[in-house]
C-alpha cells in the first residue's frame, strides 16, 4: 500500500518470517519483477526479506506485483512498510484465513494531501470483487459515490488499491473467491506527527464476540477502539465497575475513546470487528513522538499458548500480555 507520498525518502519494504517447525523451506517471489528468494529455516529462526520498492502501489489502481509467500512448514509472517519518519507493520495471514466478505475501517485524521486507503489481493483464481463504498472513490477515471456499486474483475495474483479523501469506513467488500484485504491511511495523526498505518483485516466469518483491550501505559491522553458490525448487534462494555450496553447497526462504526487503568472487555451477541488506533503521543517533551499505529484486537477464541514476537531495530519495542 501507499506510504505517505510516492517516491518519498528511504523506502524499505520487508518481510520478517519465522519458522515454527524445523527445516521450513520458504520461497518469496514477485514474478512480474523477476524477484525470488528461497531460504531454509530452523525452528524459531527468523529471516528478513527485503522486497523491491516497486511493490508499493500508488493511488487508486491495479497492480500485478503481488508478493507470494510459500513455505513447506508453518511460519509466521510480519510485513514492514517504512519510509523516513513514517512506518508501520502488520501480521500477514495465510490464505486459509482469507474470506469473501469484509468491512473497511480507516482512521479519520487526514492532513492535507493524504488519503484513506484499502487494497484487495486475489489468489490463484480469476475473481470478481464487488465494493459498496460509503463515500466517493475514484477508479479508472470514474467516481463511485455512496450507494453505488463498483465491480472489479481481478486476475490471478492481482491486487487493487482504492483511495479517498472522504470517510470510507463501513465500505463492504464481497468476492466470489477468498481474498485478502488490507486497510489503512497514507499518513494520519491526532496527538503526534502523521504516520502511515495499515493492517490486514479479518473477514466477517472470523469475527468474534468476546474481546479484551489492555490500556497502553505510555499513552497520556487517549487511544481509540473502533467497533464494527455486519448486522444489528448488542454490545456490552465493561471497564472496572462501569458497564454500558450499546447497539450497533450494519456497517456503522463506533469509536470508544479509551484511556483507563483498567482493562476494557467487550461482549457482543453477534460477531464484530474490533481495532485499536493508537493516537500517538509526545514523549520526553515535544522533541520525540510515538507515532500512530493500527492493530486488530483478536477475539478471545483466537488466543493461544505460544507466540512469536518480532522486534524492530531502531525502534522502541514494547509488548502487552493479556
Amino acid at each position: 500500500m501507499q506510504n505517505y507520498v510516492p517516491h518519498y525518502d528511504g523506502p524499505h519494504f520487508q518481510l520478517y518470517i519465522t519458522a515454527v517447525q524445523a527445516n521450513a523451506k520458504v520461497t518469496v517471489q514477485v514474478p512480474p519483477l523477476k524477484f525470488k528468494q528461497e531460504k531454509t529455516l530452523n525452528a524459531g529462526e527468523t529471516v528478513t526479506i527485503s522486497l523491491p520498492t516497486s511493490v508499493e502501489m500508488y493511488g487508486s489502481q491495479r497492480s500485478p506485483n503481488t508478493v507470494r509467500i510459500e513455505a513447506s512448514a508453518d511460519v509466521t509472517v510480519t510485513s514492514f512498510n517504512s519510509k523516513r519518519y513514517t512506518a508501520d507493520t502488520s501480521v500477514v495471514y495465510p490464505t486459509t484465513e482469507w474470506g469473501t466478505e469484509y468491512f473497511i475501517f480507516t482512521p479519520p485524521g487526514s492532513p492535507y494531501g493524504t488519503y484513506k486507503e484499502f487494497s484487495v489481493t486475489n489468489g490463484k483464481e480469476s475473481n470478481k470483487v464487488e465494493i459498496s463504498p460509503q463515500a466517493k472513490v475514484w477508479f479508472q477515471r470514474r467516481s463511485y459515490d455512496r450507494g453505488s456499486r463498483l465491480v472489479i474483475d481481478l486476475q490471478p495474483y492481482e491486487s487493487v488499491q482504492l483511495q479517498s479523501r472522504y470517510e470510507i469506513s463501513g465500505t463492504r467488500v464481497a468476492s466470489q473467491h477468498p481474498v485478502a484485504v488490507v486497510t489503512g491511511h497514507t499518513c494520519t495523526w491526532r496527538f503526534s506527527k502523521c504516520n502511515h498505518v495499515y493492517e490486514q483485516l479479518l473477514p466477517v466469518k472470523s469475527w468474534g464476540s468476546n474481546f479484551i483491550v489492555p490500556p497502553l501505559s505510555f499513552q497520556t491522553k487517549f487511544d481509540s477502539v473502533y467497533l464494527l458490525a455486519s448486522q444489528p448487534t448488542k454490545v456490552t462494555l465493561s471497564n472496572g465497575d462501569r458497564k454500558d450496553v450499546l447497539s450497533l447497526n450494519r456497517g456503522k462504526i463506533l469509536e470508544l475513546q479509551y484511556h483507563k487503568t483498567q482493562t476494557l472487555t467487550i461482549q457482543a451477541d453477534h460477531g464484530i470487528q474490533v481495532l485499536m488506533f493508537f493516537n500517538g503521543v509526545a514523549v520526553g517533551g515535544h522533541n520525540k513522538y510515538y507515532d500512530p499505529f493500527l492493530t486488530t484486537i483478536l477475539p478471545t477464541q483466537r488466543f493461544c499458548s505460544s507466540y512469536s514476537i518480532e522486534a524492530l531495530d531502531g525502534f522502541d519495542n514494547q509488548q502487552s500480555c493479556v
